[in-house]
């Protein structure tokens, strides 16, 4: 059973992803908010794109006392209400910070949010190699470059190692870009 809990007006930053899957990126952000304090978890929204997969992490966001708020936004519908569905949540929760995990929340936040907040990309791969080599030469090549313009239009880029932070500085000139190891928890 999947649990979506209320939100509340104090919210102000905002983690935007696809879905909470039980992927690479999703287990980096848990483990992220997992070592925040329960008093900076309150101040935290998890917005999903996308419907939730059988996969899903919610629930254990969810027991970390961390609201979430799913869009439910599936294929190209989602970049031509994304906008209207998610800025009514943004006001509402006076946000001041939204960070990205994964292409298309990367995308959509730039390309639509980053005039107005505080965007922030968290980037786990190559996007030239590893989209070329998972989508083909030509989609692959397009959503690199998809990613890059959306990249232009962040106030901070964290990469997941020097060779990903590398990478993209070729493409990105005078951003800025730190590069913050992905984290364990340790018990």
């Amino acid at each position: 059973m999947i649990r979506v809990e209320n939100i509340k007006k104090e919210t102000n930053k905002v983690y935007l992803i696809s879905q909470l899957s039980n992927t690479g990126p999703v287990n980096i952000l848990y483990n992220l908010l997992y070592s925040l304090s329960k008093k900076e978890r309150n101040e935290c929204l998890i917005i999903t794109i996308s419907t939730e997969r059988k996969d899903s992490r919610i629930n254990d966001f969810v027991d970390l006392g961390l609201k979430v708020k799913a869009l439910n936004l599936n294929s190209v519908v989602s970049l031509l209400i994304f906008k209207n569905k998610i800025k009514p949540i943004l006001e509402m929760h006076s946000t001041t910070m939204i960070h990205s995990h994964c292409f298309r929340s990367i995308f959509l936040s730039g390309l639509l949010l980053s005039k107005k907040y505080k965007c922030i990309a968290t980037i786990q791969n190559n996007p030239y190699e590893d989209y070329t080599a998972f989508y083909g030469e030509i989609k692959g090549r397009l959503m690199a470059n998809m990613q890059i313009f959306s990249l232009k239009k962040m106030k901070s880029i964290i990469c997941c190692s020097l060779f990903v932070k590398n990478s993209i500085s070729k493409k990105l000139k005078n951003s800025n870009i730190k590069v913050i190891y992905n984290g364990v928890i340790i018990e």
